[in-house]
């Protein structure tokens, strides 16, 4: 039995409409990983408009009805939403030790 391999989803959930601050999240996240993690096929960022059809599914899947950031190890999923909302803007560099934190966390399992 081969094992599936581990995936690790930064999940960016937002509107159409979206304030400096969603905008922000969105970019610190998506910089991070495109630059920490580029080399590494098991950490993916996905850029979610929760208001096209096509993500109603994946909205559902982690019942998100607004602007979102949420980790995905596994299925084991961690919403950052409070803190990416507290320190985009003001402090991204601890955003980006959270974020990295938890798919540190998940590579290691």
């Amino acid at each position: 039995v081969t094992e599936a391999a581990p995936t690790i989803q930064i999940l960016y959930f937002h509107g159409v409409r979206r304030c400096p601050t969603c905008i922000k999240v969105g970019e610190v996240s998506q910089n991070l990983i495109s630059t920490k993690y580029a080399a590494n096929s098991v950490v993916v960022f996905k850029d979610v408009n929760i208001e096209n059809d096509e993500n109603k599914a994946i909205a559902e899947k982690y019942q998100v009805a607004g602007s979102s950031l949420l980790i995905d190890v596994n299925g084991e999923v961690t919403n950052i939403t409070v803190e990416a909302f507290k320190y985009a803007r003001t402090e991204p560099a601890k955003l980006e030790i959270i974020i990295t934190d938890i798919i540190e966390k998940g590579l290691k399992k």
